[in-house]
């Protein structure tokens, strides 16, 4: 029995007595050899009290260690761009790992995921660094990332976590009312208020004020700031909501990725005929 590595350089080369190895029409052995990464090739000769026999036809195999663990850069700590270029450095331990051929990126942010995606060694990295820019934006507060790797050989290990911060946006203040106000005729009227520029969204809320001065809601429904502002003002024509005469009373709450902003002030109006 002998093993060449490539370049028909011996690696090792011994002779088993059939009675220990074999049983029934298979043999198998386990020779105290430790092979490196690299292809080879195997084979083995029979013999007897006569001499040996040929040699059989040599069987190739290639022997693949799964990466080592990458080594994470940037992005780390406070940051300002919301779309950051994601660096780390490919494993130093060519003793027991091969190297990896893809990457896979993951990124938490303050709601839970973010991404998670592979990307391929040979297009993200140049010697020992590798950098890809997801291409997102992302939102402001905690966010950490990690990597593992991965060939022929397996999975390797995940690097420990990086954490880097992005600032938040400041909360939104109370939004301004504008109208419906006072008495109207119009049975799907359109709700307009000021602008808050801190504000991504805007939740609406319409009451009816019954007899003994309690509410019943109507309507509710956030909508995109970009959706529905100007530069200066908002309005919204709720579909499908048509109102029957009587008394009424909405609301504005604004929000952004830092916080709910306050409710603004009621404001009333009256359908009439």
């Amino acid at each position: 029995f002998r093993v060449r590595r490539a370049g028909n350089i011996p690696v090792h080369e011994q002779f088993f007595h059939a009675a220990n190895i074999c049983s029934g029409t298979t043999c198998a052995i386990q020779p105290a050899v430790r092979l490196t990464s690299s292809s080879y090739t195997w084979e083995v000769q029979t013999g007897n009290s006569l001499g040996p026999g040929p040699w059989s036809s040599p069987m190739s195999f290639q022997v693949i260690f799964p990466p080592g663990q990458a080594a994470l850069q940037a992005p780390s700590g406070a940051i300002t761009a919301t779309n950051p270029t994601f660096s780390w450095n490919i494993s130093a331990d060519h003793a027991t790992a091969d190297p990896a051929t893809w990457y896979y990126l993951w990124i938490n942010g303050p709601s839970g995921k973010v991404l998670a995606e592979w990307y391929e060694a040979s297009q993200v990295c140049n010697n020992s660094t590798c950098s890809v820019n997801p291409g997102i934006n992302l939102s402001g507060g905690a966010h950490r990332w990690w990597i593992q790797t991965w060939n022929q050989g397996g999975y390797g290990p995940w690097t420990p976590a990086m954490d880097f911060n992005l600032p938040l946006p400041d909360v939104p203040g109370a939004a301004t009312l504008n109208s419906p106000s006072g008495s109207i005729t119009d049975t799907t009227p359109t709700y307009s208020w000021d602008r808050v520029s801190a504000s991504a969204w805007y939740y609406l809320w319409v009451s009816r004020v019954n007899a003994d001065d309690t509410l019943t809601t109507v309507y509710t429904k956030w909508y995109e700031s970009p959706a529905v502002c100007t530069a200066s003002t908002c309005s919204v024509t709720p579909p499908g909501l048509t109102l029957s005469s009587g008394n009424y009373r909405w609301w504005l709450r604004t929000w952004n990725a830092g916080e709910y902003g306050p409710w603004s002030s009621g404001m009333n109006y009256t359908v009439g005929p």
